[in-house]
């Protein structure tokens, strides 16, 4: 029963529809609109659909190609190589992102699909559709919910369901073996209908996501266009030949439009944005309310072939000339006399003071005359002068008032009542060149607010001027803007700030809390409950009339000493007027919204006198081109979501070369590496007002000028960044709206040079002080290395010397021993020789003269090796090696020393007496007869002194002498004799090495020999 009544209430306002399709209502629509072409990027001016998705981008769809719209530009990406007359024109996200792409046999219908091929949005490539799902099938509808989730209607009449994951398809149900088409799924499951033909439909089927049939309805050949979902309730949208009915599926209501143009493209949309049914009627979109009554209707010069709105509000339509983005927006700030010429500043109306003389009726003071406005019917009409003994400029009035007895007056350099029934003026007092700024009732007369004069009262019943004697100094030459009065209760606004009048004669003055100007200027006052509203040029304040304490009204701090002309308490917050658009509040001083030209002001600057508020709460506030009219409750109390300034990317180049890039940068700080001096920014912001165009500023902390720079795109590059810190503010401004423009500030900071950093001159400190410590320890290395060879070489020169010294005596004494005999022994034999010739005896002669070689021979050896010796201390002295037998040679040393063997009755004993060896023989008879006779001189007597010659397979020699020595004999060094030391270098070079050894009693001496091979 009760879906009963709301199909029936539904049905009874589709026929107040019908019979109101032509007439408007109150709902005021303006349109803004932005068209794109093939100059923006399009491939082709016949746009066959768009598509919004899940990242909220959106794509137009063409004849093989899919344009991405974005920043204002269109970047087209290839389907297929295959041109098609028909073109792509549906378009649906399935749950990994991928796009469902077809071509329909009648491109303005999302069924009847030819083929279809799936586009990835990341890697820009299309595949088709069998060779994405794996498998084939005869498609003919595609229908996706708003998970994403994609269901597929075959020419064979089954119903299947995409599975993302496993990317394959499950079926749902199979019905008659006709064609199905999907046109709906959501809330209330899958709608399809079974067609008879491509034009007649058969069947609509309500199905659960199981494949169960919840609903079967006979169409009667009707053609189903669309499925709508609103408010819970499902339609069907029928095309007929020359009209749409849009009928509820399970109930009775109904309703038909009339079309006459293009009824192919017809279709109805609902937008759940604004509650609005949109119908397509081809070359014009119609507006219907939630209650249905008709809204607006608007006419365009080219065919729409699809609309998609998006989550913003916009319209996308795609037409035969490329596409129209429109928005519609309902007009919530009525404005007069604004003057739209914006090089004819002359022309504007500039107002002050308003006043409300009836429910349609208010006059507003202006720069050319005042004028009465019928804000009902929006008819305007000026006001005659003021005479010129009245006002310097006729023209222009500041201060009026619509006094309790319905008296109206105005001020300028006189006060006068106005006769609007008569349009005669009664001048009430004048003044010499002084201006009246404020008037308000006060007794029985009127307080006037003077410009630099303080305030008077004028009575009524004595038509008299009666001055305030005992006032502040600094008021009496201030402006007075505003009062505010209750009973005797009086507070004015003025430059000097803000005063509360105690008596006639009296002014005390309202101290703002300290630290702030003491000259506060106030513009107005307004009364809330137990408090007066205070817009100063510092920011709003709040007097509470109780406790006498002044506070602040808004929260953030930069927003708390701008220059506010005007502050309302109204049933939506707090609302100012500014010389920048004018300012919404929460109640708690939260800034909701600025709101500016863009917003639909006729100009952001408002003026100091210009604001009213009337007994319903309507708002008017006049700037310097015109009058805004509004109601605050007709504007949302929550704050408007604001779109951000995004950083795409940040390059850093090292002068020309490109160092590194940070894709997505959120920071506000980065710091560049050593060697990085150039930057590059690329930005991005969409607000989705795309009809006008964005603009992008910047500004830095080391730039000579603050001023913002434009940029011609949405790239920054600056070259040779300072060292140290950069800050860099980016503006991006929407609509020529610069009070609502998004900001982002980003500090990059560039290292300094090496050598300007404070750690370098520390290390560099650190260097020098280790190579200063460096060169002090090697010179003192040098220094005692130097002494050392010196030393060394002192040493060597003195031990040379010693051991010469020591040759002489060893030479001397070996002269003396064996050369001194000897020769005595020849004069003994001489001697002896010429006594056996004088006694003729031959035998004795002949045994003297063998004795005689004998001993001769032994002299001339002794001499030969001394003299080798000798020259082997010569440094130019080479080896010369023989062959030489070495048992033969040590015989022969140790017959040199036959006197010695004989007189300490000593033995030796040679092993291994014929070895050969390739050597230098001199050297080893020095060697061997120096090393025979140390064993000699020190053997022990009556022993035997044995020698071992040893060779082995390398040709390697090895010569023993074994001895024995008394207990407390002192052997030389490796068994060497005085003056030995010279032939040590020689010794190695010779391939020689001397060892000895120790051993209690026993002294070995050992002559290793390494011949070549």
């Amino acid at each position: 029963m009760k879906h009963f009544f709301t199909s029936l209430k539904i049905l009874l306002l589709l026929f107040v529809l019908n019979h109101s399709f032509s007439q408007s209502n109150s709902i005021n629509l303006q349109k803004t609109e932005k068209h794109l072409s093939i100059a923006d990027g399009l491939s082709n001016r016949q746009i066959n659909s768009s598509f919004i998705d899940s990242n909220k981008k959106t794509w137009f769809l063409t004849d093989n190609k899919i344009g991405l719209f974005e920043f204002g530009k269109i970047t087209n990406f290839l389907l297929s190589e295959t041109f098609s007359n028909r073109g792509f024109n549906s378009a649906y996200e399935d749950a990994n992102g991928n796009f469902w792409l077809s071509e329909n046999y009648e491109w303005y219908y999302p069924f009847n699909i030819l083929r279809c091929f799936v586009f990835n949005p990341k890697t820009h490539r299309a595949v088709p559709l069998s060779e994405y799902i794996h498998q084939k099938i005869a498609i003919h509808s595609i229908i996706a919910d708003a998970q994403n989730r994609i269901f597929i209607g075959t020419k064979n009449g089954e119903i299947f369901q995409f599975d993302a994951k496993k990317r394959s398809l499950q079926l749902l149900s199979s019905l008659d073996k006709m064609p199905v088409k999907l046109l709906y799924a959501g809330k209330k499951g899958i709608i399809a209908c079974i067609e008879q033909n491509a034009q007649k439909d058969k069947t609509l089927l309500q199905l659960d996501f199981n494949g169960n049939i919840l609903t079967k309805i006979d169409l009667n050949r009707q053609f189903v266009r669309s499925v709508l979902e609103v408010h819970n309730q499902l339609f069907c949208v029928i095309l007929k030949r020359e009209s749409i009915l849009l009928k509820e599926i399970g109930g009775i209501a109904q309703m038909e439009f009339s079309t006459s143009y293009e009824a192919y493209l017809n279709n109805v949309f609902f937008d759940k944005t604004n509650n609005f049914f949109v119908v397509n009627q081809g070359n014009s979109i119609s507006f219907f309310d939630s209650t249905f009554r008709f809204v607006l209707k608007e006419q365009f010069n080219f065919l729409i072939h699809d609309i998609t709105q998006d989550s913003y509000g916009n319209f996308i339509l795609s037409t035969n000339n490329g596409v129209n983005i429109v928005q519609f927006n309902e007009r919530k700030f009525h404005t007069f006399l604004k003057n739209n010429e914006s090089e004819k500043i002359n022309e504007n109306f500039s107002c002050r003071k308003i006043i409300k003389i009836d429910e349609n009726q208010i006059i507003v003071n202006t720069n050319k005359k005042r004028q009465l406005i019928n804000i009902k019917t929006g008819t305007i009409k000026p006001l005659h002068d003021l005479k010129n003994d009245i006002a310097q400029d006729p023209h222009f009035v500041l201060a009026s008032l619509k006094a309790s007895k319905g008296n109206l007056l105005f001020g300028e350099d006189a006060l006068v009542k106005t006769n609007l029934s008569t349009m005669k003026d009664e001048v009430l007092c004048s003044f010499d060149n002084i201006k009246i700024w404020s008037i308000a009732e006060y007794k029985n007369g009127y307080l006037i607010g003077l410009e630099r004069k303080g305030i008077l009262y004028y009575d009524n019943q004595t038509k008299k001027l009666i001055p305030f004697s005992k006032v502040n100094q600094a008021f009496e030459t201030a402006i007075v803007y505003d009062f505010y009065i209750n009973k005797n209760e009086v507070y004015i606004a003025s430059e000097a700030g803000f005063f509360q009048l105690l008596d006639e004669n009296r002014l005390k003055k309202v101290h703002f809390p300290m630290g702030e100007n003491v000259q506060m200027t106030c513009f107005s006052i307004q009364k809330n409950r137990n408090q007066l509203l205070l817009a100063t040029l510092n920011g709003i304040w709040i007097y509470d009339l109780k406790s006498q304490q002044m506070q602040r009204f808004i929260q953030e701090k930069k927003y708390l000493r701008k220059k506010y002309l005007s502050a309302y308490f109204t049933r939506n917050g707090v609302w100012a007027s500014t010389e920048e658009g004018i300012w919404h509040f929460d109640n708690q001083g939260n800034l909701m919204k600025i709101y500016t030209v863009a917003d639909g002001l006729t100009s952001n600057e408002c003026n100091r006198l210009a604001h009213f508020q009337d007994e319903k709460g309507v708002l008017y506030f006049g700037g310097i081109n015109g009058l805004n009219i509004f109601n605050p409750t007709d504007f949302s109390n929550k704050i408007e979501r604001k779109f951000s300034l995004q950083l795409d990317s940040i390059s850093t180049y090292r002068d020309t070369t490109q160092s590194r890039v940070i894709p997505e940068f959120k920071d506000s700080f980065l710091r560049l590496n050593r060697g990085e001096n150039t930057l590059k920014m690329t930005f991005s912001f969409e607000d989705f007002k795309f009809n006008c165009e964005k603009k992008y500023y910047y500004r830095t902390d080391r730039s000579l000028t603050k001023e913002w720079q434009m940029l011609t795109d949405r790239r920054l590059l600056i070259n040779n960044i300072s060292y140290g810190n950069t800050t860099i503010e980016i503006m991006v401004v929407s609509c020529d709206d610069f009070l609502n423009a998004d900001t982002k500030k980003i500090t990059i900071n560039r290292p300094n040079p090496l050598y300007m950093t404070w750690y370098f001159w520390v290390i560099i400190f650190i260097l020098l002080s280790v190579l200063t410590y460096g060169m002090i320890k090697y010179s003192t290395y040098q220094l005692k290395r130097r002494n050392k060879i010196l030393q060394q070489k002192v040493d060597e020169q003195t031990l040379s010397l010693q051991e010469s010294l020591n040759l002489k005596e060893t030479l001397l004494s070996l002269l003396v021993h064996d050369v001194r005999y000897p020769v005595q022994s020849f004069y003994d034999i001489t001697k002896k020789m010429a006594y056996l010739i004088k006694k003729n005896d031959v035998e004795r002669l002949l045994l003297l003269g063998n004795e005689t070689e004998n001993k001769s021979r032994k002299v001339l050896w002794l001499i030969d090796e001394l003299v080798y010796w000798v020259k082997s201390t010569n440094k130019s002295f080479s080896i010369q090696t023989q062959d030489c037998h070495l048992g033969q040679l040590i015989q022969q040393i140790f017959e040199i020393y036959a006197d010695e063997l004989q007189e300490k009755k000593l033995t030796y004993k040679i092993e291994n007496a014929n070895t050969r060896a390739n050597i230098e023989q001199g050297l080893f008879v020095i060697i061997m007869r120096n090393l025979i006779f140390n064993s000699v001189i020190h053997s022990k007597p009556e022993t035997e002194v044995g020698i071992i010659i040893e060779q082995n397979e390398n040709n390697c020699y090895k010569i023993i002498i074994i001895n024995e020595i008394n207990h407390n004999n002192d052997v030389s060094n490796k068994g060497l004799g005085i003056g030995m030391t010279l032939l040590l270098p020689i010794l190695k070079n010779a391939n020689f090495k001397i060892e000895s050894e120790k051993n209690r009693y026993v002294f070995t001496s050992k002559l290793l020999i390494n011949t070549p091979k």
